[in-house]
């Protein structure tokens, strides 16, 4: 799809999407603490306007620009992956040529697709659990109540996800 046109598939360079550096610490925050919480996620990407915007991985493993250009090709081939969160194998060549990842992909907003990988071909619903933190932590906060009593708990306010929104535009 995008081979024609994008001269990233050519020099094996992938685009990363400028945004302040805090919003971007942010997302990569976010999808860190959901990461910790599945053992069997591998990697984990967000891409935003077909180019990277965070990729978390393991110590001992890294992904090869070739396979992130092709995560980044597959997510824009259809635009059914907009519509639902989909599950397919997805083969990574320069990460391992005898074998299949599986990819949980989904826009969390219509310009934030999560690509979520693992071994596991089973793993569909521990990946969608994981993509509905990671769009529960993106979501506005509800308008706070009207308290009471000046003594009640506070919480440290949510990421503001206008502003995370803001840093998608490309």
């Amino acid at each position: 799809h995008a081979a024609g046109a994008d001269p990233a598939m050519l020099l094996q360079a992938v685009p990363c999407l400028r945004m302040p550096p805090p919003i971007r610490a942010e997302l990569t925050k976010i999808l860190s603490q959901v990461k910790q919480a599945d053992n069997d996620l591998l990697f984990a990407l967000m891409i935003s306007h077909n180019h990277l915007v965070t990729l978390l991985r393991p110590k001992r493993n890294s992904l090869h620009p070739d396979d992130v250009l092709l995560i980044m090709n597959t997510v824009a081939s259809s635009a059914s992956f907009r519509e639902d969160e989909a599950w397919l194998p997805i083969c990574l060549p320069r990460f391992n040529d005898a074998g299949f990842l599986y990819a949980h992909i989904s826009f969390v907003f219509p310009e934030l697709c999560l690509v979520l990988l693992t071994p596991k071909a089973d793993g569909f619903s521990a990946a969608s659990e994981c993509r509905n933190a990671v769009a529960q932590r993106l979501a506005p906060p509800p308008p706070p109540e009207p308290s009471e009593g000046e003594g009640a708990a506070t919480t440290p306010p949510p990421p503001d996800a206008d502003a995370l929104r803001q840093g998608l535009r490309a």
